[in-house]
């Protein structure tokens, strides 16, 4: 049989513009990069370069051969961030056997970390398929470097003579989408609600494949607040183990007032005053909730309202308290 040339065209591009073209044949192709991009994003909060190269040749190209794009991303703010890796517009006319990974690099190329294992290449879609999400930059000067190896698998003893003249274009580039999820993944959001889990404050989001489990342990908040559980949909969450199930899930802690509380601020509970004058801002109206005994200091101005209440102990005053 003859060998028959194809082509295989692949560019890469930040948001407006990188096509990869990608065509395969049995026998032989060729591999072209075209167009060198230097786009950036740039908000309040980052500045992001992402590059790409220009015009990377192979003349030919049999099953079990593989090609490589490398391609750069510079951060130049002054704090750390988060980006994606995506896909998008792909039209993909090839089976399971065109695959493709990322791996991380050193300036010389030398492999440091395989940043997306070896998985197929995304379905057509006219929208963005996430590759990669949450990849942590450093502050600038920061610069990260990758390989993007694409490969057409040989199978031996199977005839793979179907897919001669297929091909596959497809958009690459990079946002900063926190609700991104990455293909074939959905999204648990754990929010801690007033609390604190896994030492943030913040929402969690962690990427999990369908049918994975994960095992939520218990967030954490000030002693005037008791924990009674999580909930899905307003529905309680029975045991720990939540299993990811074809779409995200944000799981909410909930709260009661504990019997300890002795004072508040607005809606917020104290179990002790000190910890309310401790929190308070100036002016603000400490509202005391019940009798109790303590030592307390304040150095903040400040109002106190007893609403009748007793607070035996001792109060150390170097502010000024509005009763």
């Amino acid at each position: 049989m003859r060998r028959r040339k194809m082509l295989l065209i692949i560019a890469v591009i930040l948001m407006f513009l990188i096509t990869i073209g990608i065509s395969y044949s049995f026998y032989s192709a060729r591999v072209t990069y075209e167009n060198q991009t230097k786009s950036m994003i740039e908000t309040n909060k980052l500045g992001l370069i992402y590059t790409g190269v220009k015009e990377i040749e192979t003349p030919s190209m049999v099953p079990g051969d593989s090609f490589i794009k490398n391609f750069t991303v510079e951060n130049l703010s002054n704090r750390a961030v988060e980006y994606n890796i995506y896909m998008e517009r792909t039209s993909n006319e090839f089976d399971e056997n065109l695959v493709y990974k990322i791996i991380e690099t050193d300036s010389e190329g030398n492999e440091l970390r395989t940043v997306i294992e070896e998985k197929k290449m995304p379905d057509t879609k006219e929208g963005k398929t996430y590759l990669k999400t949450q990849i942590s930059i450093d502050a600038a000067p920061t610069m990260q470097y990758y390989k993007m190896v694409v490969e057409y698998k040989y199978l031996s003893g199977e005839k793979q003579n179907a897919y001669q003249g297929a091909a596959f274009i497809g958009t690459v580039g990079i946002d900063t989408n926190i609700f991104a999820e990455e293909s074939g993944k959905h999204t648990l959001i754990i929010n801690p609600n007033g609390g604190t889990y896994n030492e943030t404050s913040e929402k969690t989001k962690i990427q999990m494949e369908n049918g994975e489990e994960y095992e939520i342990a218990v967030p954490i908040r000030d002693s005037a607040y008791e924990f009674i559980g999580w909930t899905i949909n307003e529905e309680p969450l029975s045991g720990n183990t939540i299993t990811m199930e074809n779409t995200s899930i944000e799981v909410v802690a909930n709260w009661r007032l504990s019997a300890d509380v002795v004072a508040k601020i607005n809606d917020t509970y104290y179990s002790t005053i000190q910890s309310a004058i401790n929190e308070a801002n100036t002016d603000d109206l400490i509202e005391i909730l019940k009798d109790t005994e303590e030592t307390y200091t304040n150095n903040k101005t400040l109002r106190i309202d007893y609403g009748g209440f007793t607070v035996e102990g001792k109060l150390t005053n170097t502010g000024n308290i509005t009763i």
